[in-house]
């Protein structure tokens, strides 16, 4: 590397940890503050010693199998950044996959509205020498994949559990095709932005104005993200359209990985010694409520979760069971991910700054 490169270099990790770090530090407090509030609103009607001992009587294997299935999903969101990577020349290890995937994982649900993710990975990648238009596009690819595949599982819950979601919203459930509706919006603007730019820009517009109708604090995020995606992304279209089949590799691998995430409440479920619903209809009541929760402007959608998972599965899991059944779903599907992810990025960061030293 010569002098003036490694001085640009330089510069560039100045500037984004400057801009960022004040970011993520407000952002990871604000989560914390939330999540304190959570559970202090939770033990507040429920006893703490209920849940646990409710929690100890489960069937451990299955507790242990939903804790497999995030590995799974980490590890196929990894094979969606380290096969692009490799197309474009980079012969990365799918150690250093998974390093991203883990990055994106944390930051993306410590920070509103997911924003901080990518950012992160961008950055680390570029600290592996990888162009940074080229992880844009890799991003743009695995986002792509991601959307494709939470919102035909959510249509799918949606059509499919009709009678359940009558059974525990009523005529109200209808209020859940927003985040449907939203995500196939944001799903056409992603393929939009790499095939047809008119067409993402008034997209952008229309989901901007539905947003609006509810909040527009909401409104003017989504309408600033879009934005960023488009500018983010356009210099690597073209690299796109070149390899159309990665997409579709990349959209198979991401039905897999959403499958893994959304089967961690059947895995508590049969932990309770419970029977009565199968896989299916757990699975895809679990894609509708992420997908549901997806647009609130809160780290990891902490509180509209849990609240609408009290909603939905109340006729799936019994009453008395139920607090325990969300907060143990939560913990294997979020919290425990989120603490270990922590200490793994400390020791990234620990290996980062000794190899700049």
């Amino acid at each position: 590397m010569t002098e003036k490169e490694h001085v640009k270099k330089k510069y560039v990790k100045i500037r984004f940890m400057n801009t960022e770090k004040k970011s993520f530090k407000k952002s990871g407090i604000i989560f914390l503050i939330l999540v304190v509030i959570l559970f202090a609103f939770v033990f507040h009607s429920v006893s703490l010693n209920e849940v646990i001992e409710s929690i100890r009587q489960t069937d451990q294997p299955f507790i242990i199998l939903g804790m497999l299935m995030m590995v799974a999903y980490l590890l196929c969101d990894a094979l969606n950044i380290y096969r692009p990577l490799h197309i474009l020349g980079y012969p990365i290890s799918y150690l250093q996959s998974i390093k991203y995937s883990i990055l994106g994982f944390f930051f993306s649900y410590i920070t509103p509205s997911a924003t901080g993710g990518q950012p992160m990975q961008i950055y680390y990648m570029y600290k592996d020498d990888i162009n940074v238009s080229h992880s844009a596009l890799v991003l743009i690819i695995q986002l792509i994949g991601h959307e494709t595949a939470i919102t035909t599982l959510a249509i799918i819950g949606f059509i499919s559990q009709n009678g359940l979601l009558t059974k525990a919203m009523g005529q109200a459930k209808y209020t859940l095709l927003i985040g449907i509706v939203v995500n196939v919006l944001i799903d056409l603007f992603m393929f939009c932005v790499v095939f047809f730019k008119k067409t993402a820009r008034i997209i952008n517009r229309i989901v901007v104005k539905i947003a609006g109708v509810f909040s527009k604090n909401v409104a003017t995020r989504i309408d600033a993200s879009l934005k960023q995606v488009y500018d983010d992304y356009q210099n690597g279209a073209d690299d796109l359209k070149a390899h159309k089949g990665i997409i579709r590799k990349t959209v198979l691998t991401a039905f897999f990985q959403m499958l893994f995430m959304f089967t961690v409440p059947f895995c508590v479920y049969l932990g309770f010694h419970l029977h009565q619903f199968h896989w299916f209809q757990i699975t895809m009541i679990e894609a509708v409520l992420f997908v549901a929760v997806g647009f609130v402007p809160l780290p990891g959608a902490i509180g509209a979760s849990e609240g609408l998972f009290y909603i939905l599965f109340r006729v799936l899991f019994p009453s008395s069971i139920l607090t325990s059944a969300m907060l143990l779903t939560r913990c294997i599907n979020l919290y425990f991910c989120l603490v270990i992810d922590g200490l793994l990025i400390l020791w990234f960061t620990h290996c980062l700054k000794k190899r700049g030293n």
